[in-house]
């Protein structure tokens, strides 16, 4: 049984991230946000206690509902201090969350797991919305930098790796999706994802359009050893901290001013 300590203590965490970044759902709750705020949001998410993963730093890539590339961000120093699959990956998990995402539908990435598997409802997604080339185009200098070759572009790509939520405004109209990607376990970056939205006050969902227990789109964990989701929706559990972690995640935002 997982140490209650490291429940209360992400707990704890949890409260004092939001609370750091609480400006920011004010002033985004209507729209995309700028680079400098989706930096200093994320950067508040990266650490092991915080998302429970192994403390690395993410790539963030933000899409609009056309699924063009908005944003494209790091947390660390620089362009190597994060894996460099996770910018191609992040863009993946924002698309994919945003295509399949509607006022009274959502799922994330991580809700896809058992449905992409062999004979699951999703098995041809991953092969079904390919990435642009353009994702690819250099110079790589200009990665994670206003002058990257992704934006402006609708790159692609469907994944079921965790990290890929939906936007949703005030009216819970659906205005793009949010990729998070970096950390060894793609639990943490939904954790991370999932906070993420919520300090930018981009988490206005109706009740009840979600897949998990309670009606969202957060991260079910019901994915047996044989590939069989009970839900249907469910992946496998990355680590106890992150399993933990999703449990204690901020509550969605009613549909109204926040």
């Amino acid at each position: 049984m997982l140490n209650k300590k490291l429940i209360n203590a992400s707990k704890s965490v949890l409260a004092l991230t939001v609370a750091a970044a609480v400006s920011f759902s004010a002033t985004a709750a209507n729209t995309l946000p700028t680079d400098e705020e989706l930096r200093e949001v994320v950067r508040s998410v990266v650490g092991a206690e915080i998302n429970g993963g192994a403390g690395l730093h993410f790539w963030a890539i933000i899409v609009d509902r056309d699924n063009r590339v908005r944003n494209v961000i790091f947390t660390g120093d620089d362009r190597q201090s994060q894996l460099p699959i996770g910018r191609v990956v992040s863009t993946a998990k924002a698309s994919t969350a945003n295509a399949l995402s509607l006022p009274n539908f959502v799922v994330s990435t991580p809700q896809l797991s058992g449905a992409t598997l062999a004979n699951g409802l999703f098995q041809n997604l991953p092969n079904a919305y390919p990435v642009s080339n353009v994702a690819y185009e250099g110079p790589s200098r200009l990665f994670g930098t206003r002058k990257d070759p992704m934006l402006g572009q609708i790159i692609g790509g469907a994944t079921a790796l965790g990290g890929g939520l939906a936007l949703f405004n005030d009216a819970g109209e659906v205005i793009g999706g949010l990729g998070i990607g970096g950390e060894v376990h793609p639990c943490a970056d939904h954790n991370a994802a999932w906070m993420v939205r919520d300090m930018l006050g981009l988490d206005n969902l109706a009740p009840g359009i979600g897949f998990s227990a309670t009606g969202d789109d957060n991260i079910v964990y019901d994915l047996d050893e044989n590939g069989i989701s009970a839900s249907g929706f469910g992946t496998i559990e990355c680590s106890p901290q992150a399993t933990a972690i999703s449990a204690t995640l901020p509550t969605l935002y009613p549909i109204g001013p926040n």
